[in-house]
């Protein structure tokens, strides 16, 4: 199930898997103002002083509720959570104002607004750089700003291969962009934010082609596939009624089912068969994944049995397996994400290992 607002998503060249909003040709140069200003037509966040009544008296509070005004497409509005005084609302189009010079440098990819416009995202493309001179990256810097008290702004790194199209997220500290926009409507704040946003994205695209050069550098053997491949794809660890149930006889269980812990028992059993399926499910990822890596290995002998060789399986696997749900937004916020984390994390390890000895 996807998250787009309605229909806000707006998108070069070609739509979503969710063929939600419109897209532009590859060669428009949409600018950040133009991308958010067409999908956040209506949306106007609030804020809403909280008072209380006691004894026939109406009192005030220090807080406010952070709301959504009614839209076009959704006639309710929205509480998106309760605030303090201090907290100073800004427009989406706040924000696209102040972070529009980007797209001198950085051109507008995708762009959308999430749930019931509680956050808006915007994808740019960053500078295109090559490993080892052969394998060709593209950047992308994922922006996500929330209208929700207590959720912090995010920016988000994502190389993508161009050859396959598989996101190679970023999750390590050194190559995360981890900046915290004010919510303010103060422009002067936000214009810093983006100068410090460019000199970020920049460094973040060093310190990651320097990574990327180094797999493809770096061999790997068995262990270290395996390493790599168990990181990403982990089997799941044995429930605590599973091994209960594993250190009983079938002539103990037999007698238990009978008695008072008889749905003890039962609830054990399901316990184990969930087990089973999770781990053949992740025996069954692994392997497609060692046989993604041997492909990769046969594609592009300049980098076979590397450790970027063992990545991009690890990657390509994440990105393109089928699965239920929302894989698209999976792949860059959710669990497929965090699987390309670890197995980066891994990888570059290994590096630091080989490097060492």
């Amino acid at each position: 199930m996807h998250e787009i607002f309605g229909n806000r998503f707006y998108s070069r060249q070609k739509a979503a898997w969710h063929r939600l909003g419109e897209t532009f040709d590859l060669d428009d140069n949409v600018s950040v103002l133009d991308a958010v200003s067409k999908i956040t037509v209506g949306i106007e966040i609030d804020s809403v002083p909280l008072t209380y009544t006691y004894g026939g008296t109406v009192y005030e509070t220090d807080q406010r509720a952070i709301i959504r005004r009614p839209t076009a497409d959704d006639a309710e509005p929205r509480v998106f959570g309760i605030a303090t005084e201090q907290w100073t609302v800004a427009q989406y189009l706040d924000y696209a104002r102040a972070l529009d010079s980007l797209s001198e440098s950085f051109p507008v990819e995708t762009c959308g607004v999430l749930k019931s416009g509680e956050a808006l995202f915007l994808a740019l493309r960053g500078d295109t750089f090559a490993v080892q001179d052969v394998d060709e990256i593209e950047n992308y810097f994922v922006a996500v700003i929330h209208q929700v008290p207590g959720k912090g702004h995010r920016i988000l790194f994502t190389p993508q291969r161009v050859v396959c199209r598989n996101t190679l997220n970023m999750g390590i500290k050194q190559a995360t962009i981890n900046l915290q926009i004010p919510h303010t409507g103060d422009p002067t704040a936000m214009v810093s934010f983006a100068a410090q946003l460019v000199t970020e994205m920049t460094r973040a695209t060093e310190k990651v082609a320097a990574y990327f050069e180094a797999m493809s550098k770096t061999k790997v053997d068995e262990e270290g596939l395996e390493r790599i491949l168990k990181a990403a794809f982990p089997e799941p660890p044995v429930p605590a009624k599973v091994r209960l149930f594993q250190n009983l006889s079938p002539e103990q269980i037999a007698v238990m089912k009978n008695s008072r812990l008889g749905q003890t028992i039962l609830d054990a059993e399901r316990a184990m068969e969930a087990w089973v399926l999770a781990s053949d499910r992740a025996l069954k990822i692994q392997e497609g994944a060692r046989a993604l890596y041997h492909q990769f290995n046969e594609a592009h002998p300049q980098f076979a049995g590397t450790v970027w060789a063992a990545y991009n399986a690890s990657t390509e696997t994440s990105d393109w397996r089928e699965g239920k749900g929302n894989v698209d937004y999976s792949t860059i916020f959710g669990p497929r994400a965090k699987e390309k984390v670890r197995a980066f994390k891994t990888a570059l390890e290994l590096c630091t290992k080989v490097s060492m000895n």
